[in-house]
């Protein structure tokens, strides 16, 4: 589980101050990340995990929280899912930018996400990447949680990457 936690203070001079840098973050092909947690997830009681992805799509994150983020949200899925279940990563643009999900079917009600004490360090962790938090409850289906960046760039997926010698 991912857990952000506050430094231990000596005295209110250690505090972090507004003029404190900001999370470096980097481009992050969100198809890649996604390919690489399906990957490595262990799945039980005959679940899949399917991916919908958009190729072309990349975001400003710090690669290494927007992966352990994603990971325990993947993990939350898999432990609360029935036999037989599925779960769909996604990434997607909508209006605003670039929204990645993690849906989970599970055919029983589905759960408040934010009474399990999950939501708050990932929401931490997107907010502190310039990103948001949503979850969609899915009555009977399963739930869809969302984490929601600005599109960084997008690429159609027939386009070759640009060259950097001219003819």
């Amino acid at each position: 589980m991912l857990v952000i936690t506050p430094p231990a203070f000596e005295d209110d001079n250690d505090r972090v101050t507004p003029d404190e840098p900001p999370l470096e973050l980097e481009p992050v092909r969100v198809a890649s990340l996604l390919r690489e947690l399906q990957s490595s997830a262990t799945l039980e009681h005959s679940s899949s995990i399917v991916l919908d992805l958009d190729e072309s799509l990349h975001v400003a994150a710090h690669q290494g929280l927007l992966r352990s983020a994603l990971f325990d949200l993947m993990d939350h899925a898999l432990q609360v899912s029935g036999s037989g279940a599925r779960i769909i990563l996604r990434c997607r643009t909508e209006e605003t930018g670039v929204a990645i999900e993690v849906e989970s079917e599970f055919g029983a009600a589905a759960l408040d996400f934010a009474h399990i004490g999950r939501a708050g360090p990932v929401e931490l962790a997107v907010a502190a990447m310039d990103g948001f938090f949503s979850f969609e409850n899915l009555p009977d289906e399963g739930y869809v949680v969302g984490l929601h960046f600005p599109l960084l760039s997008k690429r159609p997926s027939s386009a070759p990457p640009p060259s950097s010698s001219r003819r």
